[in-house]
């Protein structure tokens, strides 16, 4: 501040001037009445002022500080209040910031203005940065949010899964994909760290997965391949990851998986109410190179749940600085394993919610429950589909399940003959009109549901082929 608060003597003029000329800033000089007596050269070059147009004026009507700013200048000039405030200056198409204070000193007012330009656009660069980094969080967010489905079902096997977030990006992974129309593929895993660096370097492993997975590896050629990828990429990094993969065939429940370093599946078994935990040793993805993993397989029964996690979530901390445990996370499946899959992930997040008194985890934590569901009948309707498209999905689960090939060619013939009658007859070969065909395949089982779209008819009515007397008949035998 180089002009002094208010005393009731007069400044020496010449002295005013020469501070005036010195001071880095801009700077309008008011008599006592309010009348602008002086302006320095800083300022007039800085606005481009018409010194002629300023001097003698109302400090409150000076066009430099614009009509929104009069009330402040009023105050000044009439109650001595000081102000501060910043103006948006136009020079030709340039904005430019100015911050104004107003004070008194000793025999009148002064105003005293500093470009802030730089500083305004600065502060504006850097919310811009702000909010571009904000927007690509929550776009990676958004990927992960989409690779932790919320639901997601394929014929007896339903799927809820659920992911907390230590940072604003997680390390962990999860992803399911279709390997075929009657298998899936499962990939849970954590990458060592978290935040932005473990949540790309876990992007990195999921696309690995997905790529290779495809090709219906068997999962311990698949772990062993993308141990081999990551090492040769990140060898000397300290990066690795573990994991757990698993092929699930839909249709027989069979699991086979793999096993990197990542925490022990645990299995609900409804037949007994207890808990099994799956085995399976091999080293963590990255750490050395070619490493071994084993392939193991279960079999999967009637309202048998699946529960996969990250260490995140038995590692998680109370306020008082006790550990939820394995133990813990063991009979909580005991005591709800019975409970629909989406029932037990929401009574799971919640109970730990509750043990770390809603504070944010100190790991992530990925949780996928799958469950058992009843059987559930597959329908297609021709047209729109052909009927080469649905034998083709019909005898790749009958192979799934099975069911050998002489059967299997025994099944084909009277689906051909139904679907023929059902078009032939009920329809009246009306190509518009579909036939539907729903079944439902077991391991020793296939049910079939054929029906067409006509109004039906008085089946009692047909002549019984089984007499004698209608031995010759050529048509019925079918309803029979």
């Amino acid at each position: 501040m180089l002009f002094p608060r208010s005393s009731k003597s007069n400044m020496d003029p010449k002295i005013l001037l020469e501070i005036c000329e010195a001071s880095p800033r801009g700077v309008l000089v008011a008599s006592q009445d309010g009348l602008i007596i002086h302006i320095n050269r800083r300022l007039i070059d800085a606005l481009r002022i018409n010194l002629d147009l300023e001097i003698g004026k109302p400090l409150q009507k000076s066009r430099i500080f614009g009509d929104k700013r009069q009330r402040a200048l009023m105050r000044l000039v009439e109650e001595g209040k000081p102000f501060k405030f910043t103006n948006i200056l136009m020079k030709g198409e340039e904005a430019n910031y100015w911050e104004f204070s107003g004070h008194e000193f000793p025999g009148g007012f002064v105003v005293e203005g500093e470009d802030k330009t730089i500083d305004v656009m600065r502060r504006k660069n850097e919310k811009l940065l702000e909010n571009e980094y904000k927007s690509e969080i929550e776009i990676a967010q958004g990927l992960q949010r989409d690779l932790f489905l919320a639901n997601f079902q394929k014929k007896r096997i339903d799927v809820n899964t659920h992911l907390t977030t230590a940072e604003n990006l997680a390390g962990d992974f999860f992803s399911i994909t279709e390997l075929s129309p009657n298998a899936i593929g499962v990939v849970i895993g954590d990458v060592v760290g978290k935040g932005i660096p473990a949540s790309l370097m876990g992007m990195s492993i999921h696309t690995l997965f997905m790529q290779e997975a495809k090709l219906m590896r068997p999962p311990s050629e698949l772990l062993a391949l993308v141990n081999n990828m990551l090492y040769s990429r990140f060898k000397g990094d300290f990066w690795y990851a573990t994991a757990f993969y698993a092929q699930i065939l839909v249709t027989n429940l069979t699991v086979t998986y793999s096993r990197a370093g990542h925490e022990f599946p645990l299995v609900y078994k409804a037949a007994t109410g207890e808990v099994e935990m799956l085995p399976g040793e091999g080293l963590p993805l990255g750490m050395f190179p070619n490493s071994s993993y084993q392939t193991k397989r279960i079999q999967l029964e009637d309202d048998d749940r699946l529960l996969l996690f990250t260490d995140g979530l038995p590692d998680a901390i109370s306020p008082m600085g006790q550990r939820l445990g394995h133990d813990w996370v063991t009979e909580f499946l005991k005591k709800n394993g019975k409970n629909h899959g989406r029932e037990i992930l929401d009574e799971l997040t919640k109970e730990v919610h509750d043990f770390c008194s809603g504070y944010k985890p100190v790991d992530d934590i990925g949780i996928a429950i799958f469950a058992v569901v009843p059987d559930m009948w597959t329908t297609w309707e021709i047209p729109p589909k052909s009927f080469d498209e649905m034998l083709d999905s019909i005898l790749n689960e009958l192979d799934d399940s099975g069911i050998d090939n002489d059967t299997q060619w025994d099944i084909r013939l009277a689906l051909d003959e139904c679907v023929m009658n059902a078009h032939k007859h009920g329809n009246k070969y009306n190509l518009d009109s579909p036939v539907s065909v729903s079944y439902l395949i077991k391991q020793d089982s296939a049910v079939f549901k054929i029906q067409d779209s006509g109004d039906g008819f008085a089946y009692e009515n047909l002549p019984d082929p089984t007499l004698e007397s209608n031995i010759f008949i050529e048509h019925g035998r079918g309803v029979f």
